[in-house]
């Protein structure tokens, strides 16, 4: 080995060390910083137990993330965050993200006074005409495993707590045309839900079709608004929709079909109302702006349906200490639509 060759090899082995002991040492120091920074400028409190960085494979590994407001309980506990960069990133070409893997064991949310959700306020607000970046992710993973939500509104007590949640992409770009993603939920009363989504970014365009099972409808009740019925029962419900902004904001519903089990729905009021039925279904409904809601195929099974009339003459479905009564037979069917 010449001795040009040789403090070749010395000088590439020093520039290889430093870079890892700088890449090891100085990028955990600077994340650590950066999350606790931001947490703090949106009125958090960042604990942060690990973060490694391999250089030579550029991972980023943060274990044990706790996010929590000021003088309070956790909101956000993140058990662990990979994120895995390509090289074309630090040749500034653009950010890919070959892997990116979040776990998250709580989020806890709550509805302010004001109306809005305090969790929200950690999220990024970008100027809506600033260009989308160019980000390319070929793998993406979420994951949360016990998600509470409180809203005043609902009741003191009222809470909606969720399970697990996951959705999951793959090779996703910002400029991309569109892609796919996979979204799974289950709560804490066995309800599910499934969807595939496709998302468009120029012009922002969410399709997808979704399955529910098992939603409890009393979910459904009066939650702030005195004159809804009492629900009761479960529901399932399949179907497609698509959101579009652009030339305006709208919403169309296609090939829904509903069906349930043991409704039993409670009209508001001293003389409690109520109708039960043993199994209903909605074979096809849809919705456009343009067109209005279209409901085909309603069917009643076992439904109990009566007539009541009441000290002052009022007349409405009957429930307990009806003095006249009127019921339908096993199954009945019908097709309704207030625009056809």
């Amino acid at each position: 080995m010449t001795p040009l060759v040789r403090r070749s090899a010395i000088a590439a082995g020093v520039l290889l060390a430093l870079y890892a002991a700088a890449g090891s040492v100085l990028v955990p120091r600077l994340v650590r910083q950066a999350l606790g920074d931001y947490a703090e400028q949106h009125g958090y409190q960042a604990n942060v137990a690990t973060v490694r960085f391999n250089p030579f494979t550029l991972e980023l590994d943060v274990g044990s993330l706790t996010l929590a407001r000021h003088d309070d309980h956790p909101a956000v506990v993140i058990d662990s965050a990979r994120i895995a960069l390509g090289w074309r990133s630090v040749l500034g070409t653009g950010t890919v993200v070959t892997q990116f893997d979040l776990r998250v064991s709580q989020l806890h949310a709550n509805r302010q006074a004001d109306g809005q959700i305090d969790l929200a306020m950690l999220l990024p607000h970008p100027d809506p005409t600033t260009p989308w970046p160019n980000l390319s992710i070929r793998e993406a993973t979420l994951e949360v495993r016990g998600f509470d939500y409180q809203d005043p509104a609902l009741g003191p007590d009222a809470q909606i707590r969720l399970d697990r949640l996951t959705v999951s992409t793959h090779d996703f770009a910002m400029r991309s045309p569109s892609s796919s993603w996979q979204v799974n939920l289950s709560s804490d009363q066995q309800e599910t839900v499934s969807a595939q989504v496709q998302l468009s970014l120029s012009p922002l365009q969410i399709r997808s079709s979704f399955k529910v099972d098992a939603l409890r409808l009393a979910r459904l009740g009066p939650n702030g608004f005195a004159l809804a019925p009492i629900l009761g029962g479960l529901m399932g419900v399949e179907g497609e929709t698509l959101y579009t902004v652009e030339p305006a904001s709208s919403i169309v519903i296609r090939h829904a079909s509903l069906h349930g089990d043991a409704l039993d729905m409670k009209l508001p009021g001293g003389h409690a109302p109520q109708l039960k039925v043993g199994h209903w279904s909605i074979g096809t409904l849809s919705y456009a702006e343009a067109a209005g809601l279209r409901v085909d195929d309603v069917a009643l099974r076992e439904p109990d349906l009566a007539l009541t009339h009441t000290a002052d003459g009022w007349a409405g479905l009957a429930g307990e200490g009806r003095s006249e009564e009127r019921r339908v037979g096993k199954e009945c069917r019908s097709r309704w639509s207030p625009y056809h």
